[in-house]
């Protein structure tokens, strides 16, 4: 698509810049599938481990640090909605519900198996988003933090608040669940 006519702005680049733009837009579209989250997070570590937090050694590492960084910013900006103002990251969480839940309807529609977190009659949101800002949000912005010391004053601050607050929807819901007459 990115050479499908002659209008479109990438087929005027030379062949070697439009393969490194093709290689960045790929990068950039893997860096939003949760199933890389824990190899870039390992690569990222790795990479944070050697470098020491200024720009200047991020930038004399060269090409590949700065794509690995890129990479991970990205990947942090695709799953970074718990860590906005509450109102906003219950915005964000809503869609995003919506979103699977659809999927999932539309899988039960085909007759497959329901992905997790899918399913709109047995979710348990508040469990799920508690351990989804646990055990990915805030690995990953503790990383980046190391590299950008002000992601702890601002967005780590949105990131407490908003957990805090799926704590206590966690608390009902399991409180639901005990009283629901069907368990």
């Amino acid at each position: 698509m990115l050479q499908e006519n002659d209008s479109c702005l990438l087929r005027q680049l030379p062949t070697d810049l439009l393969r490194e733009v093709r290689q960045e837009i790929i990068a950039a579209v893997l860096a939003t599938d949760m199933i890389q989250h824990k190899s870039l997070l390992t690569r990222f570590k790795k990479l944070v481990s050697s470098l020491d937090g200024s720009p200047q050694s991020w930038i004399a590492e060269g090409k590949d640090a700065m794509r690995e960084l890129q990479v991970f910013i990205h990947h942090s900006a695709d799953i970074s909605s718990s860590t906005q103002p509450p109102a906003l990251a219950d915005r964000w969480w809503r869609l995003l519900q919506e979103e699977f839940f659809l999927q999932g309807d539309e899988e039960r529609l085909r007759q497959l198996p329901v992905s997790p977190l899918c399913d709109r009659d047995v979710a348990k949101p508040a469990s799920s988003q508690v351990s989804f800002m646990q055990f990915i949000i805030q690995p990953t912005f503790s990383l980046l933090a190391e590299v950008e010391p002000q992601i702890n004053d601002e967005i780590m601050l949105f990131y407490e608040r908003n957990l805090q607050k799926w704590k206590g929807r966690k608390l009902l819901e399991t409180a639901e669940v005990a009283a629901s007459p069907s368990r």
